[in-house]
């Protein structure tokens, strides 16, 4: 198993170095094997190593005919990537070689921020999203210089959705299509199964990304990840006591609120907020210029809470100017959460104007 799993590895790799775009998404899934086949083999399960074989030989034609195909068809444009910091023009090249490459995550995870399925790249100063589809791939890459804040939130939904949102200097926008994204967010489900990672150098992993773990947690492995990739040693949990906390009555530090059509979870955190899905935001009330609290007098059952961001501005004075910007209503938040929201605003900035 370990003579046929190399050979096909080495196979596999002058395919890519081919047409990568058509090979890519293959290579985690032939390290995946190789790896587990060692394991078998040391465990003397025959049966494993055997179907390790077949799956294996299986793969080689078939990444070696798609590396063909692009070759025949390939023209003088590369894969796009998009790469921070500031949006600009696509760029034609990955920005990073294979073997700049610390470890990957085994199959690709789901991201609601840039919208999509991505592998994930650790390199040492950055990491990469990667994404490959019959158009070819689109790669982003984020320097840990760029991320301004990762937090690990916790819906308490019935799907036991766990999401990671990663924040990233206002300058260092990722362009995706036409549009600007700052704000990148991981997700999973309860029943989802861990991450697991592929290693390509000797390196230490941190214990909920063990896949020797028999008890591992779905969420805590995504966290793990994106913390590894990102360079922060830990991620930002809402804190739902103590004099700056706040809990809702959930319990989970959030309430649900809308965003136009789109129904989320708003987090109140110790620094400003964060909302999750659609829209992926986090608004730090440093950035803030006005909050209100509107028909919260009134006899309905919901209440809305209006923010809006600073207007970005440059010259003399800027520092000081507290213009106002963007304004996101969260609206439909239930009367039950307003006197929880009222104390978390007024322990952690000013109301102004209410309605």
């Amino acid at each position: 198993m370990s003579h046929m799993a190399e050979t096909s590895l080495k196979q596999i790799e002058a395919a890519r170095q081919l047409a990568p775009e058509a090979t890519a998404c293959l290579r985690p899934v032939l390290e995946t094997l190789y790896r587990h086949g060692q394991n078998a083999s040391a465990a003397g399960d025959d049966a494993a190593v055997q179907f390790g074989v077949d799956v294996t030989e299986k793969l080689v034609p078939v990444a070696a005919a798609l590396a063909a195909k692009a070759a025949k068809s390939a023209s003088a444009e590369g894969p796009k990537t998009a790469e921070g910091p500031g949006p600009g023009p696509t760029q034609h090249t990955r920005g990073f070689a294979d073997d700049e490459i610390l470890c990957s995550t085994a199959s690709p995870v789901s991201f609601a921020s840039p919208r999509g399925k991505f592998v994930v790249h650790c390199l040492r100063d950055r990491f990469a999203l990667e994404s490959t589809t019959g158009k070819g791939t689109t790669t982003y890459v984020v320097r840990h210089e760029h991320v301004r804040r990762l937090l690990y939130l916790q819906r308490g939904d019935s799907n036991d959705t766990k999401d990671v949102l990663l924040s990233l200097a206002p300058d260092a926008a990722l362009t995706v299509g036409k549009q600007s994204v700052a704000t990148l967010l991981a997700q999973c489900r309860g029943k989802d199964k861990p991450i697991e990672i592929v290693a390509r150098r000797e390196m230490g992993l941190d214990p909920r990304l063990d896949p020797e773990e028999a008890s591992r947690d779905t969420g805590e492995a995504l966290v793990a990840m994106m913390e590894m990739a990102s360079g922060v040693a830990k991620a930002t949990r809402p804190k739902t006591s103590g004099s700056k906390g706040f809990a809702g009555v959930g319990g989970r530090g959030c309430v649900k609120a809308n965003v136009k059509f789109n129904q989320g979870f708003l987090f109140c955190l110790p620094d400003g907020f964060a909302f999750v899905d659609r829209p992926a935001l986090y608004l730090p009330f440093d950035d803030l210029a006005d909050l209100q609290l509107a028909r919260a007098e009134g006899v309905g059952s919901s209440f809305d809470l209006i923010v809006s961001r600073v207007e970005p501005t440059s010259g003399r004075g800027a520092a000081e100017s507290r213009s106002q910007g963007d304004a996101f209503e969260f609206a439909n938040i239930s009367r039950e959460e307003l006197d929880g929201v009222r104390r978390y605003l007024a322990k952690n900035c000013s109301e102004k104007g209410e309605g």
